[in-house]
């Protein structure tokens, strides 16, 4: 059995997972009264090159025989930094191609570079954290009305029974301060995913500064490394989860920084012409 707050502590994270990207989303729209499209480009962006176009080198290097998936599966530090690059090089090639592309129109206003970083981060914090949860709560009510072996029971093979067995174990395990561990982390990979995202935006913007991409690859490969890590069973949970926050603040700093540095966007004269009647009409 489960205990009941475990079980609504999981449907909060769930809830949380939903609600928190769409409420930065807005409440950055607020403060700068810009477009929220450079958002929804990011969420569809991140989905399109991290379930479309990454499955293919994952379909040839993991899930295929042969003996590079062989080496790369039978070796957890390699399966590591595999799995951690391949994500980087998609997600940063993404933004780099919705700023080049996609969205020339707001490229001129670096706030683009947060909305974007939010539509991107949001829609993978909303897998990752809310469908996730959801499903977890789902399978936690069926093992507290102990009709969780029927379910197992009618999977297709041994391998999907052993790998549900094992995730049903898990949800069995799970205490308070791990679920909100895990649900914090997923909101910090939130925000270093927006700092990423300023990284790339200014490397599009700024034609002598492309090597900011390679920065956000490497970035990013690292601060995948952690979870990549644990799932091979070498990183403990709870030290992957720390690590994953503390990286994610210090990245996030440092694209702060690269913010400010960030090009102001020039005033035309017709918008100096109604700062000035603004002012005009106010006084």
């Amino acid at each position: 059995m489960i205990s009941n707050g475990i079980v609504n502590l999981i449907m909060q994270m769930s809830v949380l997972g939903f609600v928190i990207p769409v409420v930065f989303i807005l409440a950055w729209k607020v403060r700068t009264k810009k477009s929220i499209i450079p958002s929804l480009v990011g969420a569809g962006v991140f989905i399109m090159f991290t379930f479309c176009f990454e499955s293919v080198p994952n379909m040839i290097f993991l899930h295929t025989k042969n003996p590079i998936s062989d080496f790369i599966v039978g070796n957890g530090i390699v399966y590591a930094v595999y799995v951690s690059l391949i994500a980087a090089v998609f997600e940063e090639a993404g933004r780099f191609v919705a700023f080049k592309f996609f969205l020339t129109k707001y490229t001129s206003d670096n706030e683009t570079s947060i909305f974007y970083g939010l539509g991107h981060g949001g829609i993978e914090c909303m897998i990752a954290l809310g469908i996730t949860q959801l499903q977890y709560y789902a399978y936690a009510q069926l093992i507290n009305q102990n009709k969780i072996s029927s379910v197992i029971n009618a999977l297709p093979d041994e391998q999907s029974k052993a790998a549900m067995t094992e995730l049903v174990n898990s949800i069995k395990q799970l205490t308070l301060s791990q679920s909100l561990w895990a649900g914090g982390q997923r909101f910090f990979v939130m925000f270093m995913q927006v700092a990423l995202s300023v990284l790339v935006f200014k490397a599009v913007k700024e034609t002598n500064n492309n090597h900011y991409i390679i920065i956000a690859v490497i970035l990013h490969t690292l601060g995948n490394m952690p979870a990549a890590l644990y799932q091979r069973d070498i990183c403990p949970r709870f030290a992957t989860e720390v690590i994953s926050i503390v990286y994610s603040i210090v990245v996030c700093v440092y694209a702060y920084n690269v913010y400010k540095t960030l090009p102001k966007k020039k005033t035309t004269k017709k918008e100096k012409s109604f700062d000035v009647a603004g002012k005009k009409l106010t006084n």
